[in-house]
């Protein structure tokens, strides 16, 4: 039994990282591109227009991604006054965030 569920959490450890199917990664690369891609790097590559604004692609490294939801939700803000605040429909939220954990390294 407890082989079976060792084998079991292995290979589910061993799964890319999928994002719900309700959730439309190209639609937040889009998203991104469009609302954010003026400072911010938002591809795989490149950097940030504005050096002070981080990649997307590093973004795990600073913030829990997850827990970026409730500040795109209500209103992001950095205390950088560039930084426009954006306040996201659940949907943007969702689609944006998977993109950016589509960036990172193992989907984080």
């Amino acid at each position: 039994m407890l082989l079976a569920l060792f084998l079991a959490q292995s290979l589910a450890a061993a799964q890319p990282h999928l994002p719900p199917p309700d959730v439309d990664v190209a639609k937040g690369r889009v998203f991104a591109a469009d609302r954010c891609g003026l400072c911010h790097a938002t591809g795989p590559k490149g950097a940030s227009p504005l050096r002070k604004a981080p990649p997307f692609r590093d973004l795990h490294k600073r913030y829990d991604i997850d827990g970026l939801a409730e500040g795109l939700a209500e209103g992001i803000g950095v205390g950088d006054v560039r930084m426009p605040e954006h306040v996201l429909k659940p949907e943007e939220i969702d689609n944006l965030l998977a993109y950016i954990k589509s960036l990172s390294p193992r989907g984080r």
